[in-house]
């Protein structure tokens, strides 16, 4: 097997194991069994334990992937209006956060333990979401200087109402019946 092949099968065992409902943060035994490999290799690839979980953390940062979109977009010409590119970048994060029991159960572990997954989970989110505040304040040099702060009383807002929303069923009389994505998109539309 390839570096690379062992590599991709560490990954995808931590998120295999991380996208089961109601899991617990896996331990380094747990990832080498489900992938099939000797732990021993995890400290040859990542260097360390704690380098495979930021890898996996910069793998499945959804500002990551919204920023690259936005970039173009904005390269593009696609929004001319400051209240256009904001109601975008809310929609799609609540789009790829509600459609994602991975992301929602990451969330959840961040709330309850504090380890290296969530300190690079953490830090990535930071970095990128910084990132995407400052390509629309480039964009919309008007918008002023309190943009990150309802930024992220919104973002703190529909990480809340997804994650609850899942759970019970219904959160402020919106019914989760089907996914959280589909309730809050047709609800915010």
């Amino acid at each position: 097997m390839s570096v690379e092949t062992s590599r991709e099968a560490f990954l995808q065992a931590l998120e295999k194991l991380l996208s089961t409902p109601d899991a617990a943060p896996p331990g380094i035994n747990a990832v080498a069994r489900e992938a099939g490999l000797n732990k021993v290799l995890i400290y040859r690839y990542f260097e360390s334990w704690d380098g495979l979980l930021a890898e996996f953390a910069r793998r499945v940062n959804p500002w990551r992937d919204l920023r690259k979109v936005l970039e173009e977009g904005l390269a593009a010409g696609r929004w001319t209006t400051l209240p256009a590119v904001v109601r975008w970048v809310f929609h799609a994060y609540l789009d790829t956060l509600a459609s994602s029991p991975l992301l929602q159960n990451l969330l959840r572990l961040s709330f309850v333990h504090r380890d290296a997954l969530r300190t690079a989970l953490e830090h990535d989110r930071e970095e990128e979401g910084l990132a995407v505040a400052r390509l629309v304040a480039l964009r919309f040099p008007t918008v002023g200087p309190g943009l990150d702060v309802v930024a992220a009383v919104i973002t703190g807002g529909l990480i809340y109402v997804v994650l609850a929303g899942s759970r019970a069923g219904v959160f402020q009389g919106l019914s989760f019946a089907g996914t959280a994505a589909d309730v809050l998109a047709d609800q915010a539309r």
